[in-house]
């Protein structure tokens, strides 16, 4: 199970933000301790936690 996070905001520039948006990200860990990332810019922020599923039948990565 994969998860995101964010907020959008027009009032200031996110682009400082990296440390509250890896917190936001960090207590999705549950959903997905395969990888993780951030993404921000100067109105909006993402971050995304992901889990790898595998599939059973054939052993590859969807």
């Amino acid at each position: 199970m994969c998860g995101i996070a964010g907020w959008v905001s027009f009032q200031r520039d996110l682009t400082s933000q990296r440390e509250v948006l890896e917190a936001m990200t960090a207590t999705q860990e549950c959903r997905g301790p395969d990888s993780s990332g951030v993404w921000l810019a100067p109105y909006a922020g993402l971050g995304r936690r992901r889990l790898a599923v595998i599939d059973v039948e054939d052993g590859c990565s969807r």
